[in-house]
């Protein structure tokens, strides 16, 4: 029975259903759920193109994780109250970040959207959901959006 359950969120529609699902199979099985969202680190370098980079990068990253932090937020807050729930926000690549975290939670199940906000570089460097399930020392389900 999986009663620890991590599930990674960046607000895409896959996630969310990840979420709902999550959700509900925390509530069958009495367990507990991590929410984490995982800011990407920008740098100048992926920024590169037509359009000059902004002037200031850090600033830049400020806004995407104060985006990333209230779509978690108000993620957790839709989730029904009687579930144990806890989140975290976390930068860095969102696979590693993912499977780090699973290790040090303790995890036994984790939870992920087949796509995520970022379906362009997943065509050119795989998708986040394929690294983490075949890294993964723990189950993986990964939730296709609807």
């Amino acid at each position: 029975m999986f009663k620890r359950i991590l599930v990674a969120f960046d607000g895409s529609s896959h996630a969310k259903r990840a979420l709902v699902e999550a959700a509900d199979l925390a509530s069958a099985t009495d367990g507990e759920l991590t929410v984490i969202s995982v800011v990407p680190e920008l740098s100048s370098w992926i920024l590169a193109g037509p359009v000059p980079p902004p002037a200031n990068l850090t600033e830049l990253q400020d806004q995407v994780a104060d985006s990333y932090r209230q779509d978690l937020r108000e993620a957790v807050e839709a989730l029904p109250d009687r579930l144990r729930v806890s989140s975290k926000l976390l930068r860095g690549h969102a696979a590693a970040e993912i499977l780090d975290q699973a290790k040090a939670g303790n995890h036994d199940l984790l939870i992920v959207g087949s796509r995520g906000r970022s379906e362009v570089q997943s065509l050119l460097l795989g998708s986040v959901s394929e690294h983490v399930s075949r890294a993964s020392r723990v189950p993986v389900l990964i939730v296709h959006g609807v």
